[in-house]
């Protein structure tokens, strides 16, 4: 807690299945937002159910941390992300929680030998699946997260989605 910075790991497999872990170091905070403030009405026309308009919302911010530890990876398999990610929490009426999720993520890699021979189109069709792969595992792991803070009588997260 030196830093006050979470660390978030997720590990995918390229197309050739090597593996690619990518780090995140970033700092959480979190707001109540008042029901006439503008947070809140952005995030309620985002919402497909009403939202309950008498109840504040919450909204959780993740950002890339200032300082980090030092690491060395020792391998050339893993980078350093960033991200900027909000989810904001509204009250339905009937009893269940607006869930809105947005979420930036940019992770520079280098490509070795012979994947930096390939053309462009199909270099981009695999850094989109190495990407998409690893938003699936974030997404998950943010809901997770702020499952504690979804105020449903249910307490059940579902996902859709299909694997490719």
């Amino acid at each position: 807690r030196e830093f006050d910075v979470f660390q978030w790991t997720f590990e995918v497999d390229d197309p050739r299945n090597n593996p690619i872990v990518a780090l995140f170091f970033v700092k959480q905070t979190q707001e109540i937002l008042p029901v006439d403030s503008p947070a809140f009405c952005r995030c309620a026309t985002r919402s497909h159910q009403p939202v309950d308009v008498q109840r504040p919302g919450k909204k959780i911010r993740w950002t890339t941390a200032d300082a980090v530890p030092g690491m060395n990876p020792g391998n050339n398999h893993t980078f350093i992300g960033t991200t900027h990610s909000e989810i904001c929490l509204l009250h339905q009426s009937d009893n269940k929680t607006a869930v809105h999720f947005e979420t930036n993520i940019s992770l520079d890699f280098q490509l070795s030998f012979p994947l930096n021979l390939m053309p462009e189109p199909m270099l981009k069709f695999m850094s989109d699946t190495i990407m998409s792969k690893i938003m699936q595992q974030a997404t998950e792991s943010m809901l997770c997260q702020v499952q504690a803070d979804i105020c449903c009588s249910a307490p059940a997260i579902s996902a859709e989605g299909e694997k490719k």
